[in-house]
């Protein structure tokens, strides 16, 4: 038997260069008499009770089935057998990824004669090592979700915290940043119908997060993940989103917040001040059948407009001191900054007078009675214009056996953040459009043979305006006696251009062959990002002191130039990075009451490189002082080849009877 599962293995591997990450779930028991005897040959057939789905199974020699490439919700479960009556369980519900085992007894009599039950709405897990959580579409809907961002829905499992600083629980748009079992939210990996939602850019954030009324389950796997999923070394979130069914359904919501609504927190209330505050978030679905219980569709959207101004602190020049500088030095630089570019507001406290060149020198001197610098609450506005849609379309053909669903979400967003905006008016919009496409299709080529294959496609762009590029940075010394925060100039912000995209696809066969269920596949995904991101490419002017400002008297200037031309430096690149994956996952039913998790995943993660060939590293064993130790060199390291990881686990149930059961791996 052994021999043969390595023979399937490596003819899975020659004809999937594919993934696998589960969303289907799986149904396993064991059919038996009244007196706890076997029953061979025992005809199963499972109906998903939204669509009508059928599939049809023989329990083995054994009384043993299983039954797996099921989409999560409730299913009617039918089983006959010669010389026992007919039993039919309703309402059993299966959770995504879920292996849930239901074990039926059969009473003597006439296959005419039916027996009726309905299931528990849950069951324990008696199948798997993983330790994991799932919350249904109900649920989501009904608890309260600040920010209506499902992924706070991870914090109710234990041993997941929310990262400090993450804005996950205020999140208008893509943060998961959580942290599992310890590890870094960086290593988490998400999944959107069982394709990648992560932004390979940054770590934590996702490229679509699904309004509550769009998603069907969220489920969160902490620990002992199965060989399938690999790659990430920290939790699974994998959201499913919800599909049409037989009947015509729909949603609408809008949620109001506001400052007339909301109360003052203690610093608001002692200064008698309420900011604004206005949110509204809005939407509506719509889903049902075009062909009944062949072909079916789902809508919905989700609208946000927020409006939160705030208040900025900022040291800014006086009037005065900017009336002296326009008189006395009116063709200066400085003069020109101070009368095209002024603070949105006067300074009110913390006013100083910090003193004017004396005769024939540039420094400070005494105070002369011109009050230079103060600070302000300068109020800047902050904004977010928020659309989203999804849409989702499955199809049952070939006689149910096979599925094909298609859904393409897309994110558009305009934002403008109070903390990232001006005191003197260089504001900057940031404009996105994420989209996430998934197309999966379940294919049975007999009850104990199922192939899932998914294709999935990531876009976030982002674009961030600059106006008036020609500003450069200006700072002050703090060697001098000048506030070194004087004319900080946000004009800083540049024109930023990021596009990044990524596909990752995916295959996984499942074969059930007695007490052992193998799942056999690989993963491929491939990254790329098509940026501008001019760093540094504005120069920054440094002044020893205020004075030196005024008189157009550089201390120190820096730049972005190219070691070897001493021009700005391009800054356009086109990173790429491509990874895959294989496994091999057994889970052997030992006894009827204990399971081995067995896998084993290899990994291999290409390096980072640059489509034109620009990347480049520090060698400072180079001599040579023209490069200043730069040298190029794509890809900037080289491929790792030896991640092999094996997997083990075990469940066990001591009773026999599913109330309990202990788990490890």
């Amino acid at each position: 038997m052994a021999l043969s599962r390595y023979s399937i293995f490596i003819l899975a591997l020659l004809s999937l260069p594919l993934s696998a990450q589960r969303i289907t779930s799986e149904l396993a028991g064991t059919i038996t008499d009244q007196s706890s005897g076997a029953v061979p040959n025992a005809r199963l057939s499972v109906v998903d009770e939204n669509t009508k789905r059928r599939l049809a199974v023989q329990s083995d020699g054994g009384g043993s089935y299983r039954v797996a490439g099921l989409t999560p919700g409730s299913f009617e479960i039918t089983v006959e057998a010669d010389g026992f009556r007919t039993e039919k369980r309703t309402g059993v519900t299966l959770d995504v990824g879920q292996v849930r085992r239901l074990n039926i007894e059969l009473q003597v009599g006439s296959v005419a004669d039916a027996v009726t039950v309905a299931a528990s709405s849950n069951a324990l897990n008696l199948e798997s090592s993983e330790i994991s959580g799932v919350v249904e579409q109900r649920s989501i809907v009904d608890l309260p979700l600040n920010g209506r961002n499902v992924f706070q829905l991870a914090e109710l499992q234990p041993g997941v915290i929310r990262v400090a600083g993450s804005g996950l629980q205020e999140s208008e748009t893509t943060d998961a940043r959580i942290g599992a079992a310890g590890s870094r939210f960086r290593d988490n990996q998400v999944l959107l119908d069982g394709v990648s939602n992560n932004n390979d850019r940054q770590g934590g954030r996702t490229t679509i997060t699904l309004n509550p009324d769009a998603v069907e389950q969220f489920r969160i796997v902490t620990n002992n993940l199965s060989a399938e999923y690999g790659r990430s070394g920290g939790a699974l979130i994998s959201v499913v989103s919800r599909g049409g069914t037989n009947e015509l359904h729909g949603t609408a919501f809008w949620f109001l917040r506001n400052d007339n609504l909301d109360a003052s927190n203690t610093f608001e209330a002692r200064a008698g001040l309420q900011p604004e505050f206005k949110r509204n978030q809005f939407g509506a679905t719509l889903g049902g059948p075009v062909i009944r219980n062949r072909l079916f569709y789902f809508f919905s959207y989700q609208g946000l407009r927020l409006r939160q101004p705030q208040q900025r602190q900022a040291t800014v020049e006086t009037p005065e001191f900017r009336d002296f500088v326009l008189r006395t030095r009116p063709t200066s630089l400085a003069a020109r900054l101070l009368r095209d570019f002024p603070p949105l507001a006067n300074p009110t406290f913390n006013i100083r007078d910090i003193g004017s060149p004396a005769p024939g020198v540039q420094r400070a001197g005494p105070a002369d009675g011109i009050p230079d610098l103060g600070d302000v609450f300068i109020p800047v506005r902050g904004f977010t214009n928020d659309e989203q849609y999804s849409i989702r379309a499955d199809y049952n053909f070939n006689k149910d056996r096979d599925n094909i669903n298609f859904r393409f979400s897309q994110n558009d967003q305009e934002r403008q953040s109070a903390a990232g905006n001006s005191v003197r008016a260089f504001e900057a919009t940031t404009l996105e459009l994420d989209q996430n496409i998934g197309l999966n299709l379940t294919h049975v080529f007999t009850p104990s043979m199922i192939n899932d294959l998914r294709v999935g496609y990531n876009s976030d762009p982002q674009y961030t305006d600059g106006n008036f590029p020609e500003i450069p940075f200006v700072n002050m010394s703090t060697v001098g006696r000048s506030a070194a925060l004087f004319s900080q100039t946000d004009g800083s912000v540049f024109p930023l251009d990021i596009r990044t995209f990524a596909y990752h696809a995916y295959n996984g066969l499942s074969l059930v062959s007695g007490r052992n269920t193998l799942k056999i596949g690989g993963e491929y995904r491939a990254f790329g990002e098509n940026s501008d991101f001019p760093t540094n490419l504005k120069p920054t002017i440094t002044f020893f002191d205020l004075m030196d400002f005024a008189d157009d008297e550089v201390f120190s200037i820096a730049a972005r130039v190219s070691p070897t031309t001493g021009r700005p430096a391009g800054t356009y690149r086109n990173f790429r990075q491509k990874e895959f994956g294989l496994f091999l996952q057994d889970d052997w039913k030992i006894t009827p009451r204990l399971t081995l998790n067995l896998g084993v995943r290899y990994d291999n993660f290409g390096p980072l490189t640059e489509k034109n060939k620009l990347l480049s590293t520090l060698e400072f064993r180079n001599p040579g002082v023209g490069s200043a130790g730069v040298v190029e060199r794509d890809p900037l390291y080289e491929r790792d080849n030896n991640n092999l990881a094996p997997r083990i686990g075990f469940a066990w149930d001591p009773t026999g009877n599913g109330t309990w059961a202990i788990r490890g791996g």
